[in-house]
């Protein structure tokens, strides 16, 4: 058992990686608007933050203290809504840059 001290730790942990990983998703947002896509590096580097993003979560599942416990529970659901949100705004971005292709070629 992990005791609270521990575990406050261990959030400012993932927040400080969700931030990081945040301005990374931005990053690669806004190049899949303009067409260009992150260098390999940048990609394993995003899926080994999320994977211990992901790790300190599931370490982290047994908490005691109830206050303790809904602001690790706030954190993750956070998350889990950022990264399907950048999924999503992915997926538009890249959509919008095919329309625009499609534009210039059919002109």
């Amino acid at each position: 058992m992990r005791n609270d001290e521990e575990i406050r730790k261990d959030i400012q942990q993932i927040k400080l990686l969700i931030e990081r990983l945040r301005s990374m998703r931005e990053r690669e947002i806004v190049m899949t608007r303009m067409g260009r896509m992150p260098n390999h590096g940048e990609i394993r580097e995003m899926n080994d933050l999320s994977a211990s993003i992901e790790a300190s979560i599931k370490r982290n599942t047994t908490i005691i203290n109830f206050s303790t416990r809904k602001i690790f529970e706030a954190l993750k659901s956070s998350y889990e809504m950022n990264m399907k949100s950048w999924e999503n705004r992915k997926k538009f971005a890249l959509q919008a840059f095919e329309r625009d292709m499609k534009k210039k070629v059919e002109s």
